[in-house]
């Protein structure tokens, strides 16, 4: 579970920096990112950036598929993450077929 979280992260990050690109900025500079002279929006691209980075460092998988999910069940674990408990929480309203933009990109395909 929380290999694949961390797998996830850097999409739903980038996903979710429209709708709370301060956070995202202080995030990044919580990290250590230097952001200083950047724009809010850039600062908060930073913070992604370093998520992916340090997934990288600590060796979490590229993707899903090196995890062995099978692509396959992307409507099923879209469906579950609709119906989430905490799906209201989340920063920016979104919708099933965001979810499925999300788990295409973190197996590395297309959006379709």
């Amino acid at each position: 579970h929380g290999v694949t979280n961390a797998i996830i992260l850097p999409y739903v990050m980038e996903f979710n920096v429209s709708a709370d690109p301060v956070r995202f900025a202080r995030v990044a500079e919580a990290m250590g990112e230097p952001i200083t002279g950047l724009s809010t929006r850039a600062a908060a691209d930073r913070a992604v950036q370093a998520v992916r980075v340090l997934s990288a460092d600590v060796g979490i998988p590229a993707s899903l598929a090196d995890i062995g999910v099978d692509p396959a069940a992307i409507p099923d674990m879209a469906d579950l993450a609709v119906n989430a408990i905490d799906a209201p929480t989340n920063p920016r309203h979104f919708t099933r077929d965001d979810i499925v933009v999300l788990f295409r990109r973190s197996f590395g395909l297309p959006d379709a």
